[in-house]
Protein backbone atom coordinates (compact mmCIF):
# COMPACT_ATOMS: atom_id res chain seq x y z
CA UNK A 1 0.00 0.00 0.00
CA UNK A 2 1.17 3.46 -0.69
CA UNK A 3 0.67 6.44 1.65
CA UNK A 4 2.39 9.51 1.90
CA UNK A 5 3.65 10.89 4.97
CA UNK A 6 3.81 14.62 5.71
CA UNK A 7 5.29 15.14 8.89
CA UNK A 8 7.93 18.88 9.19
CA UNK A 9 10.08 16.83 12.50
CA UNK A 10 12.59 15.35 10.35
CA UNK A 11 12.81 12.21 13.73
CA UNK A 12 9.24 11.77 13.95
CA UNK A 13 9.56 11.57 9.85
CA UNK A 14 11.69 8.87 9.97
CA UNK A 15 10.57 7.11 12.82
CA UNK A 16 6.56 7.06 11.53
CA UNK A 17 8.10 5.97 8.01
CA UNK A 18 10.54 3.36 9.35
CA UNK A 19 7.40 1.96 11.22
CA UNK A 20 4.97 2.00 8.73
CA UNK A 21 7.91 0.36 6.39
CA UNK A 22 8.24 -2.38 8.45
CA UNK A 23 4.69 -2.85 8.54
CA UNK A 24 5.20 -3.74 4.38
CA UNK A 25 4.05 -0.16 3.20
CA UNK A 26 5.64 1.99 0.55
CA UNK A 27 6.10 5.38 2.27
CA UNK A 28 6.50 8.70 0.63
CA UNK A 29 8.11 11.37 2.84
CA UNK A 30 7.70 15.18 2.84
CA UNK A 31 8.01 17.65 4.92
CA UNK A 32 4.62 19.74 4.20
CA UNK A 33 1.57 19.81 2.72
CA UNK A 34 2.79 21.60 -0.11
CA UNK A 35 5.01 18.95 -1.01
CA UNK A 36 2.03 15.94 0.16
CA UNK A 37 -0.32 17.64 -2.58
CA UNK A 38 2.24 17.30 -5.23
CA UNK A 39 2.72 13.92 -4.54
CA UNK A 40 -1.42 13.25 -4.47
CA UNK A 41 -1.94 14.39 -7.42
CA UNK A 42 0.73 12.17 -9.30
CA UNK A 43 0.67 9.08 -7.34
CA UNK A 44 -1.51 6.37 -6.92
CA UNK A 45 -1.81 7.09 -3.35
CA UNK A 46 -4.00 4.36 -0.60
CA UNK A 47 -3.51 6.87 2.27
CA UNK A 48 -2.14 10.06 3.48
CA UNK A 49 -0.81 10.55 7.06
CA UNK A 50 -0.23 14.27 7.86
CA UNK A 51 0.78 16.26 10.76
CA UNK A 52 -1.64 19.37 11.39
CA UNK A 53 1.10 22.06 12.00
CA UNK A 54 3.31 22.44 9.14
CA UNK A 55 4.58 24.75 7.05
CA UNK A 56 3.93 26.02 3.76
CA UNK A 57 0.86 24.56 3.75
CA UNK A 58 -0.93 22.23 7.08
CA UNK A 59 -2.48 19.43 7.31
CA UNK A 60 -6.14 21.05 7.46
CA UNK A 61 -5.28 22.62 3.91
CA UNK A 62 -3.50 19.28 2.80
CA UNK A 63 -6.84 17.52 3.60
CA UNK A 64 -8.79 19.87 2.14
CA UNK A 65 -7.03 20.57 -1.03
CA UNK A 66 -7.02 16.67 -1.40
CA UNK A 67 -10.68 16.61 -1.30
CA UNK A 68 -10.97 18.76 -4.01
CA UNK A 69 -9.40 15.82 -5.72
CA UNK A 70 -9.02 12.50 -4.41
CA UNK A 71 -11.04 10.57 -2.12
CA UNK A 72 -8.07 8.96 -0.13
CA UNK A 73 -8.46 8.28 3.35
CA UNK A 74 -6.70 10.63 5.86
CA UNK A 75 -5.23 10.06 9.07
CA UNK A 76 -4.53 13.53 10.81
CA UNK A 77 -1.77 14.16 13.47
CA UNK A 78 -1.62 16.67 16.65
CA UNK A 79 0.12 17.44 19.53
CA UNK A 80 -2.33 19.87 20.51
CA UNK A 81 -4.97 18.03 21.65
CA UNK A 82 -8.01 20.53 21.05
CA UNK A 83 -8.22 19.68 17.81
CA UNK A 84 -10.07 16.19 18.87
CA UNK A 85 -12.96 17.33 20.09
CA UNK A 86 -13.66 18.85 16.39
CA UNK A 87 -11.44 16.36 14.16
CA UNK A 88 -11.84 12.78 15.66
CA UNK A 89 -13.49 11.58 13.47
CA UNK A 90 -15.17 12.11 10.57
CA UNK A 91 -16.24 9.13 8.82
CA UNK A 92 -18.19 11.05 6.16
CA UNK A 93 -15.05 12.26 4.76
CA UNK A 94 -12.42 9.60 5.83
CA UNK A 95 -10.39 11.23 7.86
CA UNK A 96 -9.14 10.78 11.40
CA UNK A 97 -7.25 12.96 14.07
CA UNK A 98 -5.16 11.47 16.40
CA UNK A 99 -3.19 12.74 19.36
CA UNK A 100 0.83 12.95 19.48
CA UNK A 101 2.62 10.64 21.12
CA UNK A 102 1.05 8.41 18.28
CA UNK A 103 -0.56 5.20 19.71
CA UNK A 104 1.25 3.24 17.08
CA UNK A 105 -1.06 -0.20 17.57
CA UNK A 106 -3.69 2.20 16.87
CA UNK A 107 -2.15 3.48 14.11
CA UNK A 108 -1.69 -0.16 12.95
CA UNK A 109 -5.24 -0.99 12.82
CA UNK A 110 -6.06 1.92 11.28
CA UNK A 111 -3.48 1.23 8.09
CA UNK A 112 -4.63 -1.92 8.39
CA UNK A 113 -8.71 -1.24 7.83
CA UNK A 114 -7.55 1.18 4.67
CA UNK A 115 -5.10 -2.10 3.48
CA UNK A 116 -8.45 -4.20 3.87
CA UNK A 117 -11.49 -2.41 2.62
CA UNK A 118 -10.00 0.41 1.21
CA UNK A 119 -11.84 3.16 3.58
CA UNK A 120 -11.71 4.56 7.27
CA UNK A 121 -15.05 3.40 7.66
CA UNK A 122 -15.09 0.26 9.15
CA UNK A 123 -13.15 1.24 12.26
CA UNK A 124 -14.94 1.49 15.35
CA UNK A 125 -15.74 5.11 16.62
Amino acid sequence: MLIVLAEDDRETCKSLGEFLRDHGHEVLECENGAQALQLVEKCPVNLVVSDIHMSVMNGIQLFQAVRGIHSVPFILMTAYDEFLDDLSVIPELECICMLKPLDLERLSDLVQEVEQYGSLMHQPK
